[in-house]
């Protein structure tokens, strides 16, 4: 977990950066956790949806409204209903455990689909481990509501 924390903090961090691993995929630098969020938010090409996993959890429909209404789509509510029943937290963990997922790295013995929770990494974290969190991305969190 320290090692994924520093991660999240280094501004040098990218996707696919060793071509041994990833031989048909180009690098794709993301910048540290709050380089990377501001990199999409703050950006003035396209019009941003922002849609936190906690509001998505409090109110799976509203969330998938307001997606499909940004995405200058309609579709109704009963067929919204459906999409948000057919991918809620327990039917897509049964799935997985049923028939797998190719998400998760083949190398994982943990479930893509852990706990379902918002804000659950404050359970899973040391005080120190959270101090840091915070330290670095302060301000990114309270952007966002997260402190």
């Amino acid at each position: 977990m320290d090692q994924i924390i520093a991660l999240m903090a280094d501004p040098t961090t990218s996707l696919a950066s060793d071509p041994e691993r990833q031989k048909m995929q180009l690098p794709q630098p993301l910048g540290s956790w709050s380089q990377h969020v501001a990199s999409w938010v703050d950006q003035g090409d396209q019009p941003v949806l922002t849609l936190r996993y906690e509001d998505l959890r409090c109110d799976p429909l509203a969330g998938l409204r307001a997606v499909i209404e940004h995405a200058g789509l309609h579709f109704e509510d009963a067929r919204l209903r459906m999409a948000v029943d057919a991918t809620r937290f327990d039917v897509l963990r049964a799935q997985e455990q049923a028939m797998g997922f190719r998400e998760r790295r083949s190398a994982s013995t943990a479930p893509f689909f852990r706990r379902g929770i918002a804000g659950g990494w404050v359970d899973d974290l040391s005080p120190e481990q959270q101090a840091r969190i915070s330290a670095d991305h302060g301000n990114m969190m309270q952007r966002f509501g997260y402190l």
